[in-house]
């Protein structure tokens, strides 16, 4: 069976971490910390060519080993377009899935708040659409509410137990922990595969050369010590490198050919730019099935946490001021560890290993 185990961590003097703050708690000092992602696998591959086969064909074979790989395959589905490509791969190619979850989260049991609109307008109603076509997949509904909240803020080492401090806890490594039936799989000696949409690949230019990386802040939903061993990235893979490879080549020839005269990336892939994520998605990924989006946002409140923050504000304050005081002894340690020196614009990224795609 594929293991996460020794293929995504962070590491100081030696010791792998699974999870960021207490890494960076144990060395002191960012510059200390490295991030590791698939480094083993991905520093054996050829990053210069372009693999031959075509993008579907990747996808299909990659879905093909992951069957292979688990008995009990989960996939987490949003409704977005990473984990859409992925369930239209497995559908279209005829693959069976044991599970797909849809989370929803709301610190007052509103679960048709703004923050779960993609769930219940796009995800929730597809799923239904298409339930004859997913054979024996259960559709798992997840609701995650107020006693849920309580139970993982009042825990003084929360900021150590995932890898974000969002308020929203619909993550695959939030849920992993507070919902001990997602581990049953395991406990009947099954094999089991969180499998996830994750990210879109990241590029940057020196000296006319592109170049593939990856920020750990990506991984900070879905990789903890809960889900380290059965952590899925469907496009970052140690088993089929070449699904990472190819998509990092499509986006370099399309930045080549509609922009040659961008040298500086980071406009390019910011995930809340309201042109460039479009484009980004066009080169990768299917279209969504609905165009709800409340947008997405680098520092700590996202636009869904925002409304949710709200929400408990006014119907839950006992959560609001449990988070707010939770957030006040996370900073009253080093601020060195957040962007501009303050938590509200989250932890500094940490990049990988960087990868030559030529120029």
């Amino acid at each position: 069976m594929a293991k996460n185990t020794g293929r995504t961590f962070w590491l100081y003097d030696g010791r792998q971490f699974f999870n960021k703050n207490s890494a960076l708690e144990s060395a002191g000092d960012i510059s200390r910390v490295s991030f590791h992602h698939h480094d083993e696998a991905f520093s054996k591959a050829n990053w210069l060519v372009e693999p031959e086969k075509s993008w579907p064909d990747l996808l299909c074979e990659r879905a093909c080993q992951l069957r292979d790989s688990y008995d009990h395959l989960r996939l987490w589905y949003s409704g977005g377009v990473d984990s859409h490509t992925v369930l239209m791969t497995f559908i279209e190619n005829k693959i069976p899935l044991d599970e797909i979850c849809i989370m929803r989260t709301s610190p007052t049991a509103d679960y048709e708040d703004p923050g779960n609109s993609e769930i219940n307008f796009v995800a929730l109603p597809f799923l239904r659409r298409i339930q004859p076509l997913l054979g024996k997949a259960k559709i798992n509904l997840l609701d995650l509410g107020p006693r849920h909240y309580q139970k993982f803020f009042s825990d003084p080492d929360w900021a150590k137990q995932v890898n974000t401090i969002d308020f929203r806890l619909s993550y695959v490594s939030t849920a992993s922990l507070l919902l001990p039936e997602l581990i049953s799989p395991i406990e009947r000696g099954r094999k089991l595969a969180n499998v996830t949409g994750g990210n879109k690949p990241r590029l940057e230019m020196e000296n006319g050369r592109y170049y593939a990386f990856y920020w750990d802040e990506y991984l900070k939903w879905d990789l903890n010590e809960a889900t380290r061993e059965s952590l899925e990235e469907f496009y970052f893979s140690s088993e089929l490198p070449e699904v990472h490879i190819k998509q990092c080549h499509m986006v370099k020839n399309h930045l080549k050919a509609k922009h040659p005269e961008m040298t500086d990336l980071k406009e390019f892939f910011r995930n809340d730019h309201p042109v460039y994520v479009n484009e980004l998605n066009s080169i990768v990924r299917l279209p969504a099935p609905g165009g709800v989006s409340l947008g997405k946002s680098s520092t700590l409140l996202t636009p869904k946490a925002a409304y949710q923050l709200q929400q408990a504000r006014e119907g839950n304050e006992e959560v609001f001021l449990l988070y707010q005081r939770r957030l006040e002894e996370l900073e009253s340690f080093d601020q060195w560890r957040f962007n501009n020196g303050h938590i509200s614009s989250g932890f500094i990224g940490i990049k990988s290993q960087r990868y030559d795609l030529g120029a």
